[in-house]
């Protein structure tokens, strides 16, 4: 027999092996569970709204920021999450991978998540286990490593006409000393406020604007407004 004969028999054999393998069946990966996260109705209070410079799919991102969530005992890699939130808020959701990979974070890390009745902007300011943050660019909601989420400052505008007067005179120190800050300084997750009569404009990060309009409206609706 030639020596060549065992060297075919070898190779038929490994590719028979390869065959095989290519026509087996692969393990998908699990799919996110939307049912894992239970969706309520819109929290978002209108009186006093922020207006930014987006148009109408950083709106629609925005308003369901103010969905309430529950979401019991779960855990997600950052894809899973990014996937089931999307399916329930119908929204565009992505992840900034770059930010997290620069970051040396594991993006197939899996986290838990137990939170009840919360908004989707407090749960994406809650995840500390992989110190994420959250944007929104281009009509999507982006979650991104949380220094760059807090690094991204946004410009909007509160009508506070419908504050009384003293109450206005002072919003600015009142928003200053109850909000989320330190404001007018040059760090991550700060921001600057300057009040034009009834306009409050307020730049800073989505985390930040979500707690000062929160604010605004409980201001609104405990203390009375203006006399006509």
């Amino acid at each position: 027999m030639s020596r060549s004969g065992p060297r075919i028999a070898v190779m038929a054999l490994c590719v028979a092996c390869l065959l095989a393998a290519a026509n087996s069946p692969s393990e998908s990966p699990p799919k996110p569970n939307p049912a894992a996260i239970v969706a309520g109705e819109t929290l978002r209070v209108s009186a006093i709204r922020g207006v930014g410079l987006g148009g109408p799919g950083d709106r629609k991102v925005d308003d369901a920021l103010w969905r309430i969530v529950t979401i019991r005992n779960q855990r997600f890699s950052l894809a899973t999450f990014a996937e089931a939130l999307e399916a329930v808020l119908q929204v565009p959701v992505v992840i900034d991978r770059l930010s997290f990979e620069e970051a040396g974070r594991d993006l197939a890390a899996e986290f838990s998540v137990d939170v009840s009745e919360t908004t989707v902007h407090e749960l994406l300011s809650s995840l500390d286990e992989i110190e994420a943050g959250y944007n929104i660019r281009h009509g999507r909601l982006v979650l991104q490593y949380r220094f760059e989420a807090l690094e991204s400052r946004t410009l909007r505008v509160y009508n506070v006409a419908s504050l009384s007067t003293p109450v206005q005179e002072k919003i600015r120190e009142l928003v200053v000393a109850h909000c989320y800050g330190p404001w007018d300084a040059d760090e991550p997750g700060t921001g600057t406020i300057q009040q034009l009569g009834t306009s409050l404009l307020v730049r800073t990060n989505l985390a930040g604007q979500a707690e000062v309009e929160t604010f605004l409206n409980l201001l609104a609706s405990n203390l009375p407004g203006p006399a006509k």
